[in-house]
């Protein structure tokens, strides 16, 4: 049974989180659930500040009525004045950390504020899911270690396992996206279609939701090979690719080692695939798609969305990203390959390849 207090009383919390909204996805997301599971009282923004009392007053009353102050150290953090004010009011509180008042969670080293640098870290940097700093944070709040803890970690871990570090706001993930040239708008190079803006909008909620929201680097490649923006295909990256490009083929090809290519020639049935040097034929009335994933590697984690019927390259992203936790939980840092198909942009995408 969860124990928190919901309105500030005399009864103290254990503790208070402070953070930069620009954190705010991870903090709901991973932090508050885990100290949850921990079973503690614990104080936050945004479900314990009251409408109409004073900002400034209350958080320095949740801070003086809390036994800790867990900090989210991040560059946002560290930029945000409003954050820096609650370590000083805790640090006042506490000279020289005999109490363990100010205790910080350390997400990004350049993160850390200088009268915290001498307190003792929960380092989280670079890897957010060890299991033996959680343990230890657990054990400095007063908490109680669960099963519920272990199965937050592990989804982190798979996730991670999943995603290399693509998630990593520290580390730059390319997206590249097919797109269309124009030349009747001057200053306009580049279009996208909309089922294509609709699939580039979900990849960027889909990043969003596992912590991604720094270092995304957008390119457009239009069907003559142009691009947006400076692309090297050679050098390994993370990446995500939505539609059939030049270079993305080139960069598929290389990375699943000729696993898959789109075949289309005027010896093969349309809209076909050659998966291990053997031609795979999909229902000619119905559209497919594909979703690959590169097997996880530090700075080279490949995701490749495609279909050759250009409706169905929105309908790949929206998929992939509705349905990635399922994916996270059967394919963890494995290479895969789902072929889809599609009676209609309305239908459940059914997978015919591998047969199930």
């Amino acid at each position: 049974m969860l124990i928190r207090d919901k309105k500030i009383n005399n009864s103290e919390y254990d503790v208070f989180i402070s953070y930069s909204h620009e954190d705010k996805r991870w903090v709901r997301g991973v932090l508050q659930p885990m100290i949850e599971s921990w079973q503690l009282k614990y104080a936050i923004d945004h479900q314990d500040f009251i409408p109409g009392m004073s900002l400034i007053g209350t958080v320095h009353e949740l801070i003086t009525k809390s036994k800790h102050v867990v900090f989210v150290c991040t560059k946002n953090f560290i930029d945000s004045e409003w954050c820096q004010g609650e370590v000083n009011k805790a640090c006042s509180q506490d000279p020289g950390s005999i109490k363990q008042k100010a205790i910080p969670v350390v997400l990004e080293e350049s993160g850390v504020p200088e009268l915290l640098e001498d307190t003792i870290w929960c380092n989280l940097f670079p890897e957010r899911h060890k299991e033996i700093e959680w343990q230890k944070l657990c054990k400095a709040l007063n908490g109680e270690w669960s099963a519920a803890s272990e199965r937050i970690l592990a989804a982190q871990n798979d996730l991670s396992m999943f995603l290399g570090d693509m998630n990593d706001n520290s580390v730059e993930t390319t997206i590249l996206v097919r797109s269309h040239s124009i030349s009747e708008i001057e200053g306009v190079s580049n279009v996208l279609s909309a089922e294509s803006a609709k699939g580039l909008s979900r990849i960027y909620s889909f990043l969003t939701e596992v912590g991604k929201t720094k270092k995304i680097k957008l390119v457009l490649s239009d069907g003559g090979g142009h691009l947006s923006d400076h692309f090297e295909e050679n050098t390994p990256k993370n990446m995500i690719i939505l539609g059939g490009t030049s270079q993305g083929n080139r960069v598929l090809n290389r990375v699943s080692k000729s696993l898959i290519r789109y075949k289309q020639n005027s010896e093969t049935p349309k809209y076909c695939y050659e998966i291990n040097g053997e031609l795979f034929v999909p229902n000619q009335d119905r559209m497919t798609f594909v979703v690959y994933k590169s097997r996880t590697q530090v700075k080279n984690t490949v995701l490749f969305l495609f279909s050759p019927w250009p409706y169905a390259n929105g309908l790949a992203a929206m998929f992939f990203a509705e349905n990635f936790w399922k994916f996270v939980n059967q394919e963890r840092e494995k290479e895969f390959l789902n072929i889809y198909e599609v009676e209609n942009e309305d239908s459940e995408p059914v997978l015919i390849y591998p047969q199930q």
